[in-house]
């Protein structure tokens, strides 16, 4: 999905945050590839659809604005912060905790933030 989006981005025309636009799909790509390779295929796949269902929502907006039927994009737009905010804000600070709390303990390893020492069993 991301190099297809990345394809299709590099062919539309070029608006002002075009950069911005191509380092942050190249990152993402890059998020992707580690989360393979470093074997975090859940996490990845978990942070991903979060992160997904706001961009979803975000090119629905896009298409009801496009189409000018600005009462309904203005109220879209509104569905579209408040599924930006808890799927950015809350769910991913979720699995944020998961991942520095909970699983270590399933590794049995334990690290000890006043020396910066990582303990194992």
């Amino acid at each position: 999905f991301w190099l297809t989006n990345l394809c299709v981005f590099l062919i539309e025309a070029q608006r002002r945050y075009w950069w911005q636009f191509l380092v942050h799909h190249l990152v993402t790509i890059g998020l992707v590839d580690s989360s393979y390779v470093y074997q975090f295929h859940r996490v990845g796949a978990a942070i991903l659809m979060f992160l997904d269902v706001g961009d979803a929502v975000y090119y629905h907006v896009k298409m009801i604005k496009y189409a000018r039927c600005e009462t309904a994009a203005t109220i879209a737009f509104g569905l579209f912060m408040a599924v930006w905010f808890v799927t950015r804000h809350v769910l991913y600070a979720f699995i944020l905790y998961s991942i520095w709390f909970e699983f270590p303990r399933h590794l049995g390893i334990c690290y000890v933030a006043s020396n910066g020492v990582v303990l194992s069993n």
